[in-house]
């Protein structure tokens, strides 16, 4: 079988969204449907080029267009099952049973054939194995796509686009498997699908099977990066308590329990929760390590201008109410001596104002977030939060060159409104 199980219309699209309609009830039983689905499905005969069973399948993905399309395969798994529990229940009528014989052939069901053709029935349960939990992880993967959004993630988690675009695909042959399962269920003794042809299909809903593994698998291995990204999402920009948890959210590892930055004038770390931040309306510095020399520049005549008289009132404000933070977006995959001097370098140049302990402390999830929900690309900016944690000017750079100081000095600033 070839890598690629494209089949279906490249048009089609999946619509993660999508809800089947239900009663006014809040359940309308599909069972009548699910008969007409087991009917169709076993009568069905499987031919070398499977023809009809594609056929059948296709049918079946149009008929149910209504249904996510996750559940149409389990629709036509839960059909199969309908047909599957009569079969086995039939074939192990006992001898002297008659009325149970006869049901058996009304229902064209040929106890004979599970003992005479034990090989072909070890590829059978295997095949209907493989179909069940084909459709366990499609169910798993559509909650996955329904949970995460794939736009926003897709840098982070690229399967999760990938799966999307492949999922009719796979609801396609699970669908298809499903149809030889029953069709070969019901067949009579001179009609049993030969186990060359079960071992086939089995073969194709086996690799199904495995592309769904590893795409939940490559799902899970960053699902934590994107988990904390949404609770740091919440702390710093839903309900933020105070600027100490925003500053929590967007600079340090989650499990960290003392929350240091390096304070210049007093040239060593000091914990964020202290007074130094406490209750301060922060200016967020975020760029590079290289060509920034303006920015610094113009942040260091600020930061001296609001250290030379800290107790300074202007219309209510106090200097010594600001704090300017500056935080360094690095690649986690730079970690060269060059980087790591250029930084110490740019830190001993802060003498009255902040900076993280370490360049490297920014995770991904929290990088992440600073691109999304700051708009930081690349391009040096200053966000602005106030006391109680509300981003009050996205960046506010532009004023501070035009105005310095004059920019915040009062309660009614622009930057501060």
């Amino acid at each position: 079988m070839e890598a690629s199980l494209k089949i279906s219309d490249p048009n089609v699209k999946l619509n993660v969204n999508k809800e089947a309609k239900s009663s006014p009830f809040g359940f309308n039983s599909p069972t009548e449907r699910l008969r007409k689905i087991a009917c169709q499905m076993r009568s069905t005969v499987v031919d070398k080029e499977y023809s009809h069973a594609h056929e059948t399948a296709e049918r079946i993905i149009t008929d149910l267009k209504e249904y996510p399309w996750h559940a149409r395969a389990v629709m036509a798994l839960a059909a199969f099952a309908l047909d599957c529990g009569n079969f086995h229940l039939l074939s192990q009528v006992k001898d002297g049973d008659n009325l149970g014989a006869s049901l058996a052939v009304l229902n064209d069901v040929q106890g004979s054939i599970i003992s005479t053709n034990k090989e072909t029935v070890s590829t059978y349960h295997c095949l209907v194995r493989n179909v069940f939990l084909t459709v366990q992880c499609l169910v798993k993967l559509m909650g996955m796509l329904q949970r995460h959004d794939h736009a926003k993630f897709e840098d982070m988690i690229p399967t999760l686009d990938k799966a999307r675009h492949e999922f009719p695909d796979f609801v396609y042959w699970a669908i298809f498997a499903t149809v030889v399962c029953s069709s070969t269920l019901y067949m009579g003794s001179s009609r049993w699908v030969s186990n060359g042809t079960l071992s086939e299909t089995r073969d194709w809903i086996s690799h199904v099977l495995e592309t769904l593994h590893d795409y939940l698998k490559q799902i899970e291995d960053v699902k934590g990066i994107v988990d904390e990204y949404l609770e740091r999402q919440v702390g710093a920009f839903v309900t933020p308590t105070g600027i100490l948890q925003v500053l929590k959210c967007l600079l340090f590892p989650k499990d960290t329990k003392k929350h240091y930055v390096y304070y210049g004038s007093m040239k060593s770390r000091v914990k964020i929760d202290d007074e130094m931040f406490n209750n301060k309306c922060v200016f967020l510095f975020i760029s590079e390590l290289f060509g920034i020399e303006d920015e610094i520049k113009l942040l260091k005549k600020i930061s001296e201008d609001l250290a030379s008289d800290p107790k300074c009132e202007k219309h209510g404000m106090r200097k010594n109410d600001f704090r300017i933070l500056w935080l360094p977006i690095v690649s986690s995959s730079s970690k060269s001596e060059k980087i790591k001097t250029q930084f110490n370098v740019v830190a001993q140049q802060f003498v009255t104002w902040s900076c993280v302990v370490d360049y490297s402390i920014v995770e991904p999830a929290s990088q992440k977030l600073i691109k999304q929900e700051l708009g930081y690309v690349k391009r040096p900016m200053v966000v602005v939060f106030n006391q109680r944690g509300r981003r009050t000017n996205n960046d506010a750079l532009p004023m501070l060159s035009a105005w310095g100081c004059h920019a915040f000095k009062t309660k009614k600033s622009p930057v501060l409104k």
